[in-house]
């Protein structure tokens, strides 16, 4: 293709966006069906988006269940005043419950002490936290006692020795001079942090050497992996051999 074809073709990709949409969510789907896999993996569907639900992008694992977070296209500070999607899933990959969060979600955790699910919303500004209890099928929304120093919102969230941590993100001024790690302590709804200056904690989640997407799930050896804006696979690893007593 010469350069004046690709330029023409690009100006009618932007003039016909949402035809491109739609032909971009076939070509992810026939993709998915063309996934092979190595001798010894298997590769299928592992999960669906609902009905409604788009731009997945956090993933959250608790024993068999799956916590995805749907943008749905809410501005990153949650100006448009639209909702994001958390959607619990079974280790089959069917719906168990779906939770609306307003804002744009960034940051699934689930606290292991309480298996309360943390969802943070606005990494831009503006940030929010959600609070949800699966077995309760209830939500909280939490409130920040101030907003973040040096502007902008928080993005990751850990927990790690009985405490927990949340990332800065999108600080007003560059190069950014206040802390990107700040501890929450939460009080009833109330939100306070505080900030935490290196060294940082141990085992951070921006830290760890398990890749983005690498989950387990319900302890077996198996790789949950966010493939296209509706539908994720799941990749099952092959058992490991054991070695006959002699």
């Amino acid at each position: 293709m010469s350069q004046l074809e690709r330029v023409a073709v690009s100006r009618q990709c932007k003039t016909q966006s949402k035809k491109m949409s739609a032909l971009c969510e076939t070509l992810e789907s026939r993709m998915l069906l063309s996934v092979t896999a190595s001798h010894g993996y298997t590769v299928n569907t592992f999960a669906n988006a609902p009905a409604g639900a788009t731009q997945p992008d956090s993933i959250a694992v608790d024993g068999t269940n799956v916590y995805i977070g749907y943008q749905n296209g809410a501005a990153k500070d949650g100006s448009d005043g639209k909702t994001s999607t958390i959607v619990q899933y079974n280790a089959t990959g069917g719906v168990v419950h779906s939770f609306s969060v307003p804002g744009h979600n960034d940051g699934i955790k689930v606290d292991p002490a309480t298996h309360l699910v943390w969802a943070m919303q606005n990494e831009d500004g503006n940030p929010n936290l959600v609070i949800i209890d699966p077995a309760a099928v209830t939500q909280t929304q939490e409130t920040f006692a101030a907003p973040p120093a040096n502007g902008g919102g928080y993005d990751d969230i850990t927990f790690a020795a009985g405490k927990t941590y949340f990332s800065k993100s999108a600080p007003a001024s560059n190069p950014n001079t206040a802390p990107a790690i700040v501890q929450a302590t939460l009080s009833g709804t109330t939100v306070t942090v505080t900030p935490v200056h290196p060294p940082f904690p141990r085992h951070m989640d921006s830290r760890r050497a398990r890749p983005r997407g690498y989950r387990r799930l319900g302890g077996r050896r198996r790789v949950v992996l966010m493939i296209s804006s509706t539908a994720f696979i799941q990749v099952s690893c092959p058992p490991k051999r054991r070695q006959k007593d002699r």
